[in-house]
């Protein structure tokens, strides 16, 4: 065949560190070479699947594929669509078993990034694969297709690549949400009219954590300044399980008692969100330097992104501006951290 010209000569390299796994039936004929030389880097480790094809059924695919996706547990999956033979005999795409791994994928971790690499050319494909939750696909190349530009594809993949390991947070965020919500806590609790006060807070404890993973995953704007006002809600809702305020006549403004004993928190019930949720972690003896700073850093920054004209003295070096996914993060852990507590007890 012969060589192809091209505007572009350069093929880049990947600038994100992760892991990335490949699951193609020819990935031994040739796909692994490729790839492998492509995010050859100090920074990245790739595997293939090594999974021998010989065996057609799916659900010995299946199988293999989800132990290796556990064990490797990849930032970044590149896909075949199709894997088997019968996936070649029909147009259902719901049928394919690389859209089947997909859902499992989505099972096991949602924020692992799966790029779909095809063969096909069928446009009514291509624009259903999009509506499965794909970072994007890679069409494959066949050197009698003059279709595709050869390197353009390749750096068109290097770039998905670069945007999926940017996105390797969001496994963290989906595991810790996990987490959250098969506490004991939340197992059993189901709406209803005559929920008492305590577990309509548990309740709408629950869906404000429900939303954090698909805030963070979503395309609006400052996606890690709205993560911050959810969690930050969350800490809201835990006071308010914990505690209620009264406004006492004699000084003019609301003090802060505890809900279960009716006595007034610490710092004679200050009613400020920090020293509720302070009072809180101290009753549960986990406070320490870390939470402490965890706790004032949230604060100072969602009162920032609030009224960011005003910021107080004692924020001055605590204020995030531009909240980053370890930001995030450490935010999501330490709330997490609490609610195990609270679900012990």
């Amino acid at each position: 065949y012969s060589y192809k010209n091209t505007k572009n000569t350069k093929i880049l390299k990947p600038t994100q560190k992760g892991k990335i796994l490949l699951i193609d039936d020819e990935s031994a004929n040739g796909w692994n070479d490729i790839l492998a030389k492509l995010f050859q880097s100090d920074i990245i480790k790739f595997e293939p699947d090594k999974y021998d094809y010989q065996d057609k059924s799916y659900w010995g695919l299946h199988r293999n594929m989800v132990a290796k996706i556990k064990i490797f547990a990849p930032d970044v999956i590149v896909l075949d669509l199709r894997l088997i033979e019968s996936d070649h005999e029909n147009n259902d795409i719901d049928s394919y078993t690389g859209i089947k791994l997909l859902e499992e994928i989505h099972e096991i971790n949602k924020g692992m990034q799966v790029i779909m690499h095809t063969a096909t050319s069928k446009s009514v494909i291509l624009e259903k694969l999009y509506e499965k939750k794909i970072l994007g696909y890679i069409k494959k190349e066949h050197p009698t297709d003059n279709s595709i530009d050869t390197i353009e594809n390749m750096n068109k993949l290097i770039k998905l690549v670069d945007k999926g390991l940017d996105k390797k947070y969001l496994k963290e965020v989906f595991t810790t949400q996990n987490q959250i919500l098969s506490l004991n806590l939340f197992k059993e609790l189901i709406f209803s009219l005559n929920m008492n006060e305590q577990d309509k807070k548990l309740f709408e404890l629950k869906n404000t954590v429900s939303r954090i993973f698909e805030t963070l995953d979503s395309n609006i704007p400052k996606p890690f300044v709205y993560g911050m006002l959810i969690l930050y809600k969350c800490i809201e809702i835990i006071n308010d399980y914990f505690i209620y305020e009264h406004y006492d006549n004699m000084v003019r403004q609301n003090k802060a008692y505890w809900v279960d004993s009716n006595q007034i928190i610490p710092n004679n019930g200050n009613a400020s969100v920090n020293n509720k949720i302070k009072s809180i972690v101290d009753m549960l003896n986990i406070g320490n330097n870390n939470i402490y700073h965890l706790i004032n850093e949230i604060s100072c920054s969602r009162n920032y992104a609030i009224h960011s004209e005003d910021i107080r003295p004692n924020c001055r070096n605590l204020v995030v501006q531009n909240p980053t996914e370890t930001n995030i993060v450490d935010w999501f852990k330490m709330i997490y951290t609490i609610l195990v507590k609270i679900d012990e007890n």
